[in-house]
């Protein structure tokens, strides 16, 4: 059947296998839909098939919640929509409509919907995680609970908190808050309900940015930065330096660098590294003089192009 829309859902037993690090992950497993989660939780670009990443945020998709707008306009500058949504153990499912019809089912939504489908606990049960970074501190508990309170009446309530470093090493607590939902349904014998609905988000979050790079002998080092890592710059500096003195020894012949090597990096007795290759003591001299000019003209040259 051909059709102008595309209609996608994604239940809760995907969004468990996704495993998704922030919200803007979960949109890419909805066909038609755009990406680039690239600040952590919150202001990513998204788009839906056909059209353009034009401005951060979601300029042409709106996200909801429940069928209720997050926000009117999602192309706010550092206001995204998505900074005020969060994925928990609430969400029953998410559902999409891309193209087509999606324009006239709700305003600023030329390119689709994606829509954020609460539990309403209408089965009773619930579940409780917890996250812990392998190589990073972040530790992040979720839980979420729901049940019937009479025969049409039914509840259910969910969040997360976290807390930690995360992903990247800068001192300090990045991540900390978190979330709490909670929801009533009574239903009637029409078919129709009605909902009470409560949401408290106080999260906070890194938002990374793209930092400049210079490329140096292959290596990359930020630049730009006012308040660099010392121990990264160190590292950085030290393997610099160990390029360098690679380029050198690939200069030399093979055995004369060998022997340099034992000399001057691991010092070696100067008779012994003779002995090994089976040259001249003066050879290994000679060798160590060469060897030590032009690293001090490499290290001249580097000095200059890091300022």
């Amino acid at each position: 059947m051909e059709a102008s829309v595309s209609v996608s859902s994604f239940d809760a037993d995907a969004l468990e296998i996704s495993v998704p690090r922030s919200t803007g992950e979960l949109f890419r497993n909805l066909p038609g839909i755009r990406v680039e989660s690239s600040s952590g939780d919150g202001n990513l670009n998204l788009t839906s098939r056909g059209l353009p990443i034009s401005a951060g945020g979601a300029k042409y998709v709106q996200l909801q919640e429940d069928g209720l707008p997050v926000l009117q306009f999602g192309d706010i500058s550092f206001a995204t929509a998505d900074q005020w949504l969060r994925q928990d153990y609430g969400t029953a499912n998410i559902e999409s409509v891309v193209g087509g019809a999606a324009s006239t089912l709700a305003t600023n939504a030329p390119g689709g919907i994606i829509n954020f489908i609460s539990n309403t606990g209408e089965t009773a049960g619930g579940a409780v995680g917890v996250t812990e970074g392998l190589d990073y501190g972040l530790s992040r508990l979720d839980f979420g609970y729901g049940g019937p309170i009479s025969n049409d009446t039914f509840f259910y309530v969910s969040g997360f908190y976290r807390y930690g470093e995360g992903q990247k090493t800068d001192d300090l607590t990045a991540f900390n808050g978190g979330q709490l939902k909670f929801n009533v349904t009574k239903k009637f014998s029409n078919g129709s309900f009605i909902r009470l609905y409560f949401k408290a988000l106080d999260d906070r979050a890194l938002s990374p940015l793209p930092v400049p790079m210079q490329i140096i002998y292959g290596l990359a080092r930020r630049t730009g930065l006012q308040h660099a890592d010392a121990d990264w710059e160190e590292d950085w500096r030290r393997q610099l330096l160990d390029a360098a003195c690679g380029r050198i020894v690939r200069q030399l012949r093979a055995r004369n660098s060998q022997g340099s090597d034992l000399y001057v990096r691991q010092q070696r007795a100067v008779l012994q590294v003779a002995r090994q290759h089976g040259v001249n003591p003066a050879a290994v001299y000679s060798a160590d003089h060469w060897h030590t000019k032009q690293l001090i003209a490499k290290i001249v040259k580097l000095q200059e192009q890091l300022g």
